[in-house]
């Protein structure tokens, strides 16, 4: 059973993804996605208890790190920098936990494929429209 991003958390530039986990009935020990309010095997209810929200992802995110995105303008690309030490790099560290899910981090910037997108799209747009029947003749049926 996956884990499914239901929010983000921390400073801005040092965002990191929340997940809801999977829990466990009480009842009979089937793993239920963390969205389902009852049982998937025995309909029991879900517990309160199980809305924690903490996962093994989230306990690990020290908060307190001085790491923080930034966007290359030349490259429009995201970079991380961290505060203390004056590091750069290219590559998120562990230490700031997953990238957010939902913040754009997936398809950040430019990118060759939006750029084809873009140009398919003007060229679906510029085709000519086909020609359309002036009437219908009489004893015709639509199919």
């Amino acid at each position: 059973m996956s884990l499914r991003p239901v929010g983000t958390y921390g400073p801005v530039g040092a965002l990191t993804t929340i997940y809801a986990a999977p829990w466990t009935c009480v009842d009979c020990k089937q793993s239920n996605n963390p969205d389902k309010t009852s049982c998937r095997r025995c309909k029991a209810k879900k517990p309160d208890s199980a809305d924690t929200g903490e996962t093994d992802e989230t306990k690990q995110v020290d908060m307190n790190h001085s790491w923080r995105e930034i966007l290359d303008p030349k490259t429009q690309q995201m970079y991380y920098y961290n505060q203390s030490t004056n590091e750069t790099s290219w590559d998120r560290p562990e230490v700031m936990g997953p990238a957010p899910y939902a913040s754009g981090w997936f398809g950040r910037g430019t990118s060759e494929t939006t750029d084809k997108y873009e140009e398919n799209n003007a060229k679906f747009l510029a085709r000519p429209a086909r020609k359309q029947k002036d009437f219908v003749e009489k004893g015709a049926t639509s199919r």
